[in-house]
């Protein structure tokens, strides 16, 4: 992906780089979250716009209004139906739901926009209007993003929305990231969906100091 490197990118490449230093102060392993950097700040309009470009995408916008045609609006026992039938297929050796959704046509378009950015991108997903996965490039817990607060705080706001949670750590990794969630919205301006991409912010830190970005 080619995020161009302007002033904005220089402020979150100087404000994560803090967080950097922070991490390799503490060890890496487990840096305390006072050292970590401020979010809100970090994550400025130009990343933003770089993110809802993508979720503009006619593949991005076709997927998530074919599976809302398909679903609708769903109740939350046939939201949970399904959420409960993807979690059970991640325990078992038939996995119909997942293999379908990890297979299809936006999933491969998520994947190879992940493998582009060459370390930025963590993960993608996109969800529908009942934050239901409908791309992504990694399995998932469970099929319902529609709960949690990466989807409500963005969705909710309608077109334009945006939430962005962390920065946070990756303990397993070792590396800071943060989430940005996007509304998606149609050639109406109606809100359709919601795109949420975890963004390395090392990684970010580190090209951005090499003016790559």
């Amino acid at each position: 992906m080619g995020l161009r490197f302007t002033p904005a990118l220089a402020a979150l490449a100087l404000l994560a780089s803090a967080g950097l230093a922070a991490s390799q102060t503490a060890g890496r392993e487990a840096p305390p979250v006072s050292e970590a950097p401020s979010v809100s700040p970090v994550v400025e309009e130009q990343l933003i716009d770089d993110l809802r470009q993508i979720a503009r995408e006619q593949i991005v916008l076709l997927a998530i209004a074919s599976q809302n045609n398909h679903y609708g609006h769903l109740q939350e026992a046939e939201i949970l139906k399904l959420d409960e039938q993807w979690k059970r297929e991640r325990e078992s050796s038939v996995k119909p739901l997942i293999a379908m959704t990890l297979s299809n046509p936006l999933s491969t378009f998520l994947t190879r926009l992940q493998a582009g950015s060459e370390g930025l991108f963590r993960k993608i997903w996109a969800t529908d209007q009942n934050g239901l996965n409908v791309g992504q490039t990694l399995p998932t817990n469970d099929f319902w993003q529609g709960d949690e607060e990466e989807f409500t705080l963005a969705f909710n706001r309608g077109p334009g929305g945006v939430q962005v949670f962390g920065p946070k750590w990756n303990a397993e990794f070792l590396y800071w990231y943060t989430t940005v969630t996007l509304t998606v919205a149609d050639g109406s301006n109606t809100a359709i969906g919601a795109m949420t991409f975890v963004v390395n912010l090392e990684e970010f830190t580190r090209r951005a100091a090499l003016g790559i970005i």
